[in-house]
């Protein structure tokens, strides 16, 4: 149902994840780290350069490698504070008091993190680099790869059952951003077993 692990006899996962592969674990979680680091990035949903594409931002945690993804209503709402308190809340949810979040500097990712910083009781690090160098923040660049990744894969089972192509704008596929990022860390085994989840909770995830 959430086409994970990746299998070779799955359409979708071949079709979307096939000419990536071999597809290497992620590496242990770094645990006992002096300060909790998490970074953050914009991606986009649909086709480049048409009306019907929308704005997502994506975030993961170093330690545990959990991962956050959602799509923006409109690229005002980095003007708002509803993007900044879904950020919070996933911080919360993490269990992060002082933290580091790791980003570029575009002027849309420097307005969202200084909200994000003006929400929180706790200490803020912000760290940057420079927009346009994805190694610089590779991280970043990661968990992008995994929220959109997942994101494809289910969308395209969905659209393949339906029968008809899912607007990126549509309300579904708003939800199912958050879905897929939320499958990745529930669900995906690392290389010592564990998942995100276990990790941050201390014990496997046993609901729906």
């Amino acid at each position: 149902v959430a086409h994970l692990p990746f299998r070779r006899w799955c359409i979708q996962c071949m079709q979307w994840r096939g000419n990536n592969l071999p597809h290497s674990e992620a590496p242990a979680a770094e645990d006992g780290l002096a300060v909790p680091v998490v970074a953050l990035d914009f991606y986009f949903v649909g086709q480049p350069d048409t009306p019907d594409i929308a704005t997502a931002l994506a975030a993961r945690d170093k330690g545990s490698k959990a991962l956050f993804s959602r799509i923006l209503p409109t690229r005002a709402t980095l003007e708002t504070a509803w993007a900044a308190q879904q950020i919070v809340q996933d911080l919360e949810w993490l269990g992060h008091k002082k933290c580091i979040l790791k980003a570029d500097q575009e002027p849309a990712m420097t307005a969202l993190l200084n909200k994000i910083v003006s929400l929180r009781e706790h200490p803020t690090i912000l760290e940057r680099s420079p927009v346009g160098e994805s190694q610089a923040n590779g991280l970043a660049e990661r968990a992008v790869q995994a929220a959109e990744g997942q994101l494809r894969v289910m969308k395209l089972a969905l659209e393949q059952r339906l029968q008809g192509d899912m607007p990126p704008k549509h309300p579904v596929v708003a939800w199912l951003t958050q879905h897929a990022a939320d499958m990745v860390t529930k669900l995906h085994r690392r290389s010592d077993g564990r998942t995100s989840y276990e990790l941050v909770k201390g014990k496997p995830y046993r609901h729906e």
